[in-house]
């Protein structure tokens, strides 16, 4: 992907946050030679310093879960 230069944009649709943990909701896209479109959840957690780090995430979980249902259909 490195060699590919492939573009990564996020638009981060949701934030569900109690006190310094928050469940993210995002939608990300990749460009490339095989363009990537993908909803995740991710879950941060705030830094001493007011940042945010990303502790567990599932880039591909609403098309993992689609694909699976489509299948049982």
């Amino acid at each position: 992907m490195a060699a590919a230069k492939v573009n990564f944009l996020y638009r981060i649709d949701q934030v569900i946050q109690t006190d310094d943990i928050a469940l993210t909701h995002t939608y990300w896209t990749a460009s490339g030679p095989e363009p990537i479109a993908e909803h995740a959840i991710k879950v941060a957690r705030r830094q001493p310093d007011g940042t945010w780090r990303w502790l567990i995430g599932d880039p591909f979980s609403v098309g993992r879960i689609t694909a699976r249902q489509n299948k049982a259909a």
